[in-house]
């Protein structure tokens, strides 16, 4: 071991360059210059590597929250279209049953009669040819001063 250069070593902190320089103020000549030159270019890729590692594991996390984040969004979209799903299907039941209810009221409708009195100064207005028209019985009676004129038919389809 070279007495003259301990010190020199220890101040150094002992990083694995210190040791080399160290090392080779002991051996002089014998070290060859190469050895030197390549513990610098390896420490430096050593960080180098140390750094992209890094650089990879904060990128992989970032990545795998990302991937929760969208995980409980999936999740909530397949919940939301269950639930559209089951809402069209509910609404089909109902406009179902509104059909057979009103196909159901348009028969007793049609059978049903009434007695109607129209006020003196009233008219009610009627196609008698449709029995689904909208006509007054859709509207109602109508007071006479809200007819202006008198309709006279241009062109009629005789049966």
């Amino acid at each position: 071991m070279c007495s003259g250069h301990r010190g020199t070593g220890a101040r150094r902190s002992a990083t694995a360059t210190a040791l080399v320089w160290a090392l080779s103020l002991c051996l002089g000549a014998s070290v060859p210059s190469g050895i030197l030159a390549q513990q610098p270019a390896q420490d430096s890729t050593l960080q180098r590597s140390q750094q992209r590692l890094l650089e990879i594991r904060r990128e992989r996390e970032r990545l795998q929250q990302e991937m929760e984040r969208l995980r409980g969004r999936v999740h909530s979209l397949a919940s939301e279209l269950t639930n559209i799903e089951q809402q069209v299907q509910t609404t089909g039941r109902i406009v179902s049953e509104l059909d057979l209810q009103v196909a159901a009221m348009g028969s007793q409708i049609e059978r049903t009669t009434a007695d109607l009195i129209v006020a003196e100064d009233a008219l009610f207005l009627m196609n008698s040819r449709s029995a689904d028209s909208l006509d007054g019985r859709y509207f109602g009676p109508l007071p006479r001063s809200a007819v202006t004129g008198r309709a006279h038919p241009v062109w009629t389809k005789e049966e």
